[in-house]
């Protein structure tokens, strides 16, 4: 009976840290999505904040991309990308997948056209 007991506390562990993860995954993206669409976001880094601006119409590099999990933002003309932070591939088919990229890390290959531009 213990064993019983064992798999299922351990499999409650399992589902409750995945959905966390998933979660977490979920939040960054929307919340990079609303920084991008508020429209009311100007051209200057926050505070404090080593930014990078890549022009909107790059291919190939990770503030551009729909799966770069990092702080970015667009500027009010629209015509550049302010990466403010470092942030997650989370693209499985790029050979960079869960490692930590700057905003202007590329080219690669396995990169998609960020939605919100």
């Amino acid at each position: 009976m213990k064993e019983k007991s064992a798999f299922v506390t351990s499999r409650r562990r399992l589902l409750t840290s995945g959905s966390a993860v998933i979660a977490g995954a979920t939040l960054v993206g929307l919340s990079a999505t609303a920084l991008a669409e508020t429209g009311d976001e100007g051209p200057e880094p926050t505070k404090g904040r080593r930014a990078v601006y890549v022009d909107a119409t790059t291919e190939g590099v990770c503030a551009t991309c729909q799966f770069w999990g990092g702080t970015r933002r667009i500027t009010r003309d629209g015509r550049s990308v302010l990466g403010e932070s470092l942030g997650w591939c989370n693209n499985r088919e790029s050979p960079a997948f869960l490692t930590m990229r700057s905003p202007d890390a590329g080219p690669m290959k396995a990169w998609r056209k960020w939605d919100a531009l």
